[in-house]
């Protein structure tokens, strides 16, 4: 159920996570190989520190996030573009689900990776994106395993 949910009722479950302002869904494609492939554009509204809330455009929190569900191995392949650092910023990952509690549960692990070609970017607004950022994908990833349980024990 879990699995599902994430795939095709994502910017629902969003509604319920402080942090994300929306989650509007582009695509969904089933491939040749049975993946599903889905592509989101998130847009974060994270609490900001007090120095960066001037400088923090919102392009800077909004991002496509590009997935191919795997139902073979219960994996989500993702890439996220940022729509303000589209070549400065790379971040990819996995996110895997796994039965647990005999079938009636699930246990979900993530693994990702955020890279940062900044070149002439001030050095202070890369510090603080880099704390936002490094932050805030695991944080919504947390919320929204937490957000889909809710989720689905709605009527």
């Amino acid at each position: 159920m879990v699995w599902d949910a994430m795939q095709y009722r994502l910017p629902e479950i969003a509604m319920q996570v402080d942090d994300i302002a929306e989650i509007a869904g582009l695509e969904h494609l089933i491939t040749e190989t049975g993946h599903n492939k889905v592509i989101n554009v998130w847009k974060a509204a994270p609490p900001l520190p007090d120095f960066l809330k001037n400088m923090v455009q919102p392009d800077m929190l909004t991002w496509t996030d590009s997935a191919e569900w795997n139902p073979d191995s219960r994996n989500c392949f993702w890439n996220i573009e940022s729509h303000y650092f589209r070549e400065k910023m790379i971040c990819s990952g996995v996110t895997t689900y796994h039965p647990a509690l005999g079938g009636k549960g699930c246990r979900l692990s993530f693994e990702g990776e955020l890279k940062w070609h900044a070149g002439a970017l001030n050095s202070i607004v890369m510090q603080g994106m880099d704390t936002v950022l490094g932050s805030l994908i695991p944080s919504n990833f947390r919320k929204l395993s937490a957000a889909v349980e809710v989720f689905l024990k709605q009527p």
